[in-house]
């Protein structure tokens, strides 16, 4: 079973107003999104607009990803900060940055 598999997600761990209060502002986003979707027309200039967006988001990740590379090769032997957030659900991840905010 894939970690991916919808039965093995955290959320269904949750106690039962918890998960009934996620489920519905979940289901109330989707209703906002097709009502909007429905009754707001979208021009063709719009679809360029989005397009131009995704190109530059694309662009900039792929950018940003090669950039971090480099400071990880550059920062060899040094004391090195990696600036992705860090998962915080795992014990010793949260030990280390809880010493860090403690210094």
């Amino acid at each position: 079973m894939s970690r991916l598999d919808p039965r093995r997600w955290a959320l269904w761990s949750l106690p039962g107003g918890v998960l009934a209060y996620v489920v519905t502002v979940q289901v109330l986003a989707y209703a906002v999104l097709l009502a909007t979707a429905v009754t707001t027309p979208v021009s063709a200039r719009s679809w360029t607009w989005l397009g131009v967006l995704v190109v530059a988001s694309v662009i900039h990740l792929e950018a940003a990803q090669g950039i971090e590379r480099v400071r990880e090769l550059a920062a060899e032997g040094t004391p090195y900060t990696h600036l992705q957030p860090v998962d915080r659900t795992n014990e010793r991840h949260a030990e280390v940055i809880d010493s860090f905010d403690k210094a």
